[in-house]
């Protein structure tokens, strides 16, 4: 059995683990399953005869015979796609707003309180306590990967039933849309991307003036030690010979015990 020791030192790694986790957990639920449920209801309306398209469709459409393996991954890969468009149309309306503050924020040269308070804003004392205390985001990262799935699972819902069953829809007019909408969010995504890389620096910033800040108890162990070595010095020499006799035995114990001072306060 681990001691406390290797238990402390893999807790980060523990962490990191879940964090990566958390986010598969997302791509999955809140991109891929979406855009399967898209595309079982395009199978749907083509057994239904409102529209759509079945999966001997797609096979026709491949002129080469594919493995099983390869129609999986390329199965997988379709409903992350399609999946990415959902989640593109359900926060469209968020990023446009949150493209438009950025601007006023950046024209004005004072932060937008309505940027920094949106949900999706990624700030910089944010990214701190996230690299201090992890596990203080365990619930955050859960309900918004829930919020990604109910935004995307919406419009695959919406969109599936008004595309096939509705409109009835062609891929010569799906594709420009699709194509259409992955450029919005595009283009709204790169203020973002930019505001992420400002937010780490500052981040960084916070997190080196905290580690500046913090007292560093080893220092100020090896001062007292410093400052106290003389001081015993004179104690044993004028001290009674029972006592000189009682500190030099405990001596040896107190190296020890400024030691092990020393290697805990260490960082590993």
């Amino acid at each position: 059995m681990a001691d406390s020791s290797d238990s402390s030192s893999s807790w980060p790694g523990f962490l990191a683990e879940l964090n990566r986790t958390f986010g598969l957990i997302r791509d999955v639920f809140g991109y891929a399953l979406p855009g399967a449920v898209f595309l079982a209801i395009a199978v749907m309306a083509k057994k239904a005869g409102r529209g759509g398209f079945s999966l001997a469709d797609v096979q026709a459409a491949v002129p080469i015979p594919v493995p099983a393996w390869l129609c999986f991954l390329g199965l997988l890969a379709a409903c992350y796609a399609i999946g990415d468009v959902m989640a593109a149309i359900a926060y469209m309306w968020n990023g446009v707003a949150k493209c438009w503050q950025g601007r006023k924020a950046k024209k004005s040269g004072q932060p937008n309180p309505d940027l920094l308070d949106n949900p999706t804003e990624v700030t910089g004392d944010l990214l701190e306590i996230r690299l201090r205390q992890s596990e203080f985001f365990i619930s955050l990262d859960r309900r918004e990967t829930l919020v990604l799935m109910s935004g995307s699972m919406f419009v695959a819902l919406l969109g599936g039933w008004l595309v096939f069953y509705i409109l009835k829809w062609p891929a010569l007019i799906l594709l420009p849309i699709a194509g259409g909408v992955l450029l919005v969010q595009f283009m709204t995504g790169l203020p973002h991307l930019r505001r992420v890389r400002d937010a780490i620096r500052e981040a960084d910033k916070l997190a080196t003036e905290r580690a500046k800040a913090a007292p560093d108890l080893k220092a100020t162990l090896q001062r007292m030690v410093e400052a106290a070595t003389p001081k015993l010095q004179e104690l044993i020499t004028a001290a009674d010979p029972k006592v000189r006799d009682l500190i030099t035995a405990v001596t040896p114990a107190l190296k020890e015990l400024v030691k092990a001072a020393n290697k805990a306060l260490t960082p590993p």
